[in-house]
């Protein structure tokens, strides 16, 4: 059982045994699944009649926007850290004049307001990541119905990732704390796949999530943060 004060690391099960509604390789979503909208998920998009999606992506209710991680200058670059990371990155683009501004509420987060966004990091560990989340949802008074997690996901490849809505943790400690702590698992998941491309062997989870992101893998990741990025900012997810 992993300690409170320790990094939690993102074990899996197995795949999640339905496939998401939504998937991407940097910017697409999974060939033939037409782009409509999941029941007040990250945008409520209303189909045009060629199936696309054009409508704006918010009401008036903001959205928390949580990027998941473990403190420490040690993790920070690991690939654990990718939703902390694509939190960061997502801040960059949405910033106007170039600069966010973070705060910080009871040691227990960071957080930066940019418009309709609410963009909080966790300073808690992963495993425990769902008081932050929690504490955070308090103060903003935000329903968990437009809480937006991101997080890495080690049975997803790099390059790719994928929305989910109201799905199992698959063994994942900071979503399974973020469950737990709102007592629903009734929120939007953005899922960053972290897992070695074209590996002859299939690694476990806890071979690699804590290990030093390669330059290589970095450069895949930041195209994926910014395709992150670009859906959230436009309220599309074409």
């Amino acid at each position: 059982m992993q300690e409170a004060n320790a990094p939690g690391s993102c074990l899996k099960s197995g795949r999640e045994g339905i496939p998401d509604r939504f998937s991407a390789k940097t910017t697409k979503p999974d060939a033939g699944i037409p782009i409509g909208y999941f029941k007040e998920g990250l945008a409520r998009l209303q189909p045009e009649p060629d199936g696309r999606a054009h409508a704006p992506l918010f009401k008036q209710l903001p959205w928390l926007v949580a990027g998941l991680g473990n403190p420490g200058a040690e993790y920070e670059n690991t690939y654990h850290n990718a939703g902390a990371q694509a939190l960061r990155a997502i801040a960059a683009s949405l910033e106007n004049d170039g600069e966010t501004h973070w705060s910080v509420h009871k040691k227990l987060f960071s957080y930066a307001r940019i418009s309709r966004w609410i963009l909080v990091q966790p300073l808690t560990f992963m495993n425990v990541s769902g008081i932050a989340v929690r504490e955070a949802a308090k103060k903003f008074n935000i329903p968990a119905s437009h809480i937006i997690l991101i997080h890495d996901d080690s049975d997803l490849s790099l390059g790719t990732w994928k929305i989910s809505r109201g799905r199992g943790a698959a063994g994942h400690h900071g979503v399974e704390s973020t469950v737990t702590a709102l007592g629903t698992n009734d929120f939007t998941r953005i899922r960053i796949g972290i897992r070695p491309v074209g590996e002859r062997v299939r690694k476990k989870a806890e071979d690699f999530v804590l290990k030093p992101i390669t330059k290589r893998s970095a450069a895949i990741l930041e195209e994926t943060f910014t395709a992150i990025a670009r859906a959230l900012e436009t309220g599309t997810l074409i």
